[in-house]
């Protein structure tokens, strides 16, 4: 399989402005994620994964529009690509009213796809939590037999790994250890890909779990990963839209 992996676009077009945060190049989001795409069509990618941030306003009416607009890309790509919002887009219930909403559960080729998209994100305290009832559906569904499936791959929006210590803003969530402890006891091959942390971070294992925290496609130089996954094995392309160029 080659999954192409991108995240935090913090696109706009239809809400007027750019993020406070000059770094974050919210209006040339289309051109890049154009290219992006194109670059993934060309190396046969089998599937677009997009972790959320797709927009960069929740609060603003005209943010549904760039919903739909990002939409139209995706699908004039001509590959299948699943999304999950992020804590700058609409709420989920809104998001995917114009956005398909992904199954919770779905299969492409040999790996198993499991997405969250309906994390609550608490505004207050900056931190997402992933319900009870989802924490018991991930356990089930980690321990129901899965014949032919090599690799298991679980999507979110908040970054899961490495845990975050010190001071600083905190991009895990707020029960980031629960949700780790039920993909660890699990004895299937596990690859979690989340994004929220601009920096990323890169493809490690940590008790017997894979986790991969996609980079910032909105910050230069514009980068997205292609996966190659070869039964359980993963292996990382990094991938920029302007590698080499200066800022």
């Amino acid at each position: 399989m080659r999954i192409g992996f991108l995240t935090d676009l913090h696109y706009r077009s239809a809400v007027p402005g750019t993020s406070a945060i000059a770094r974050r190049e919210c209006r040339r989001m289309g051109e890049v994620l154009e290219k992006a795409l194109g670059a993934l069509v060309a190396t046969g990618a089998d599937l677009v994964i997009c972790a959320g941030d797709c927009v960069d306003t929740e609060d603003d009416p005209r943010a549904l529009e760039d919903v739909a607009q990002l939409k139209e890309r995706f699908a004039a790509c001509g590959l299948p690509w699943l999304v999950v919002p992020g804590n700058h887009d609409p709420p989920p219930e809104a998001f995917y009213r114009v956005a398909p909403r992904p199954p919770r559960r779905s299969r492409v080729g040999d790996c198993e796809l499991l997405t969250f998209g309906d994390d609550p994100f608490d505004q207050q305290i900056q931190l997402a939590t992933r319900s009870d009832a989802d924490l018991a559906w991930l356990r089930e569904a980690l321990t129901t037999p899965a014949p032919g499936v090599a690799l298991t791959v679980v999507i979110q929006h908040c970054t899961l790994f490495p845990e975050h210590t010190g001071p600083g803003y905190r991009h895990t969530y707020a029960n980031d250890a629960a949700i780790r402890a039920v993909l660890e006891a699990s004895s299937r091959p596990v690859l979690a890909l989340s994004g929220h942390d601009h920096r990323g971070s890169p493809l490690s294992t940590h008790r017997g779990v894979r986790y991969l925290t996609g980079r910032a496609l909105c910050e230069y130089p514009y980068p997205f990963a292609l996966l190659h996954t070869e039964g359980a094995q993963v292996r990382v392309e990094e991938r920029a839209v302007a590698p080499g160029e200066t800022a």
